[in-house]
């Protein structure tokens, strides 16, 4: 706001930002959520951003990476931690699959002293096709959905993806602007997802398929 302007910052640096990270840009470290931009803050940020921007995905969904991966390197997944301790020079972890020893342990584990962001996903499959505009997706502002994020647009991103769901789309809520929003049960979340396709996409009609995810404690939150 103090470099661009209030509209500028309530209408695309928050709607950036909690599209991104699901967190409110008065909120959140701009040094600690975008380096490069704060190491260069000029309007030149937008080129920075996305500048080369590619995209991938698998046919067989992200897991299909962990699962070749396996295949040329020893990889565990579903196994649970049940205590770890240090040696002189080693790393012991106790499984529920059994002893593990290494020489170092780099953990992903959440901590309390960071607090975290809870989102709600819901892909939504149309036998029709073209329900959904030509793009990468949007971004939702506060003031016109105080509860949706945004939604990306699946069907135009990958149209390599083979599925009986000719338009696909995943939409998300919640995030530090909803942050009760996982707690909505199916039913609730189903009625306000139609909400969102009949006034964004004027689709009235229910998803032929609707597959609901909560994400909670999900993205962690840089605070100033």
């Amino acid at each position: 706001e103090r470099r661009y302007g209030r509209e500028f910052a309530d209408i695309f640096a928050e709607t950036l930002v909690t599209g991104i990270y699901a967190g409110s840009a008065k909120e959140l470290s701009m040094k600690l959520c975008f380096e490069n931009i704060w190491k260069n803050q000029n309007f030149l940020f937008l080129k920075m951003l996305f500048h080369s921007m590619k995209l991938a995905t698998f046919q067989r969904g992200l897991s299909s990476l962990i699962q070749k991966l396996t295949c040329h390197f020893d990889i565990e997944y579903g196994t649970k931690v049940l205590s770890m301790h240090e040696g002189e020079d080693q790393v012991f972890i106790e499984t529920n699959r059994g002893l593990v020893v290494g020489n170092k342990v780099i953990s992903t584990l959440q901590t309390s002293e960071i607090p975290y962001a809870s989102v709600v996903t819901a892909a939504v499959g149309f036998k029709e096709e073209g329900l959904f505009p030509k793009g990468f997706g949007l971004l939702a502002s506060e003031k016109n959905h105080p509860e949706l994020l945004g939604v990306v647009f699946d069907s135009e991103i990958f149209p390599e993806n083979k599925s009986s769901m000719k338009s696909i789309a995943t939409l998300m809520f919640g995030g530090q602007r909803s942050p009760d929003f996982c707690a909505f049960s199916d039913h609730e979340i189903t009625v306000k997802v139609h909400k969102v396709l009949t006034y964004l996409f004027s689709i009235n009609q229910m998803p032929d398929e609707l597959f609901i995810h909560r994400a909670e404690h999900a993205i962690p939150q840089f605070p100033v």
